[in-house]
């Protein structure tokens, strides 16, 4: 679900249904942005970037940060973000209603 939106910076604080979990998805230039409202519920195709260094995060992280597995549940994904804000970043590729 969208909860909010920023068009001059391209970003969309969403909330995964069933997880309830916020994150922030960065929209590609070929997402039409302005269309997405707030409020509504949409089917999402994202990619997920990671950092290359591993330093300091823990060590049940660090297999996820070497190889993002596509086959792992939405809630790791997540939860990484959510543990390291700064290593890891969700791109907006494709949306429909």
């Amino acid at each position: 679900m969208v909860r909010s939106k920023n068009v001059n910076q391209r970003k969309i604080l969403a909330e995964d249904v069933s997880t309830k979990r916020p994150f922030v998805l960065e929209a590609s230039e070929n997402v039409p942005i302005r269309t997405i409202r707030v409020g509504k519920e949409y089917v999402v195709t994202f990619k997920v970037y990671t950092a290359k260094s591993t330093e300091d995060v823990k060590t049940e992280f660090v297999e996820f940060f070497h190889t993002v597995d596509v086959d792992r549940p939405t809630e790791d994904f997540l939860s990484a973000a959510c543990n390291y804000p700064m290593l890891i970043r969700f791109e907006l590729v494709e949306i429909e209603s």
